[in-house]
């Protein structure tokens, strides 16, 4: 776990795409395993663990996996639980896709262009390295 958390795990898959809304989302098993359904390539080690360092987006993926498989919960309530609620942030949540009541709330994402995003935004079943929906008061540490 330590080597996931400091990028150094030899992990494969920099960034994630996610996925349009309304568009078939695949299972974490099936992005981890690079199955036809998903839009990336598989998370394997290809370097020695420990060697070097480089940022994985998989990496964290694997670790989303290791929590639920440990815990038993799904990521969002395990870190409504464990992180989100012990820090007070209200406002935030790992839910993918947003409900309807907080796609209310939601900012539209842009492209590279300035373009919206057909759908507003894209959807997250990586949830550790990209879902997260937060605000910028959830995210401000009052000075004391």
């Amino acid at each position: 776990m330590r080597r996931i958390l400091s990028h150094s795990a030899g992990l494969t898959v920099h960034a994630v795409p996610g996925y349009a809304v309304g568009q078939a989302v695949p299972s974490l098993v099936d992005i981890l395993n690079g199955k036809t359904s998903a839009n990336a390539e598989p998370v394997v080690v290809d370097f020695v663990p420990g060697s070097k360092m480089r940022y994985s987006g998989g990496g964290f993926c694997v670790l989303q996996q290791l929590l639920i498989d440990v815990t038993g919960k799904s990521f969002p309530a395990l870190m409504q639980e464990t992180v989100l609620g012990k820090l007070g942030m209200t406002d935030s949540t790992f839910d993918q896709p947003l409900s309807a009541s907080q796609s209310t709330y939601a900012a539209t994402g842009y492209d590279e262009q300035g373009a919206p995003v057909p759908g507003r935004w894209r959807v997250y079943p990586e949830m550790a390295p990209a879902g997260l929906w937060t605000t910028s008061s959830d995210l401000v540490v009052p000075s004391t």
